[in-house]
């Protein structure tokens, strides 16, 4: 038997819900809980942090539908879009009712805003129930990027140590280092679940193929954590990203990027530039070392204090 969230399951048995966060009835909030036939350890999926980053959506939704539980070792709970209300209407991230980041405004309050109640909800009812995470994300309609994965290094060792060899599980070349405590994947991390931040697909499209991916890394992680049998598969050699670069704006204009997600640069070339209405040139940002570009802005307007790029290097 398996009790969370106020439900009981028994071995081998699955259960899909709509839960309201604190009580907030406006969100409702589609949980998938699957315990498995044996006793082990318990993994959150958790999808739709922020509502517009799509493919992870259909993906966590299509591997609780095919997976048996009486071939899983342990438990699983997936939150198939934890921004419900985003989702319906629309919104590109945020809680519609405050505007609310999901994955920057940890540890949230069970009294607070929506959003706030929410953060509180994955914060104090979900975390202390696993054993790993897998926070799943996307490029959205304004943001090109190459799959990559996040991991947060200010942890306990031993957590640090799990999500790394987590990280090398996975079909990643990308394996960047995070350090927000603020964040979905660091406030997890800071209370002692090891998880791992991923993202594939971008410009908001749900492609079948980067639905396909998430779910092989879901089955891949599993295998790797003991959850369902079977080797792991062999994967493209990850690489440690500790040095990166989040760019942002300091002017407002029309944003022209000279590089693509995934390029190689070099120190002082260019990543884009800022212009007038008019064409006329404001500003030049350019890489302060040798990198590689992770993701990218790709609208055309920007606001001071607008991310533009992220680019890093493995030291």
């Amino acid at each position: 038997m398996w009790n969370i969230l106020d439900v009981s399951l028994n071995r081998g048995e699955k259960k899909q819900l709509y839960y309201s966060p604190n009580g907030l009835e406006t969100h409702k909030v589609p949980i998938t809980l699957i315990c498995g036939a044996k006793e082990g350890k318990t993994l959150g999926l958790i999808a739709g942090t922020h509502s517009g980053e799509y493919p992870a959506i259909p993906a966590t939704s299509q591997f609780a539908k095919n997976i048996n539980p009486q071939e899983v070792t342990g438990q699983i709970v997936i939150i198939h879009c934890l921004n419900s209300r985003g989702f319906w209407e629309k919104s590109m991230d945020a809680v519609p009712d405050d505007n609310m980041n999901l994955n920057s405004s940890f540890p949230g309050n069970k009294k607070g805003t929506p959003g706030e109640k929410i953060i509180d909800f994955v914060a104090t009812k979900i975390f202390p129930e696993l054993d790993f995470l897998l926070d799943m994300h996307s490029g959205s309609k304004v943001e090109k990027l190459v799959p990559c994965l996040f991991y947060c290094s200010i942890a306990e060792d031993a957590v640090v140590e799990a999500t790394k060899k987590a990280a090398l599980a996975l079909n990643y070349k990308y394996l960047i280092i995070g350090t927000s405590n603020r964040s979905l994947f660091g406030y997890a991390a800071l209370s002692g679940v090891p998880n791992l931040l991923v993202e594939r697909g971008c410009f908001g499209e749900c492609k079948q193929s980067d639905i396909q991916a998430y779910i092989k890394d879901i089955i891949q992680l599993m295998k790797h954590l003991g959850m369902i049998s079977g080797e792991c598969e062999d994967t493209i050699t990850g690489e440690f990203y500790t040095n990166t670069t989040y760019l942002s704006s300091d002017v407002n204009g029309v944003w022209f990027p000279k590089v693509e997600a995934g390029q190689q640069i070099k120190k002082g070339e260019i990543l884009g530039c800022v212009e007038d209405i008019f064409g006329n040139p404001i500003k030049e940002f350019y890489a302060e070392y040798d990198s590689v570009v992770f993701y990218l802005y790709c609208d055309l307007p920007i606001d001071k204090g607008t991310f533009l790029v992220a680019y890093g290097s493995k030291n």
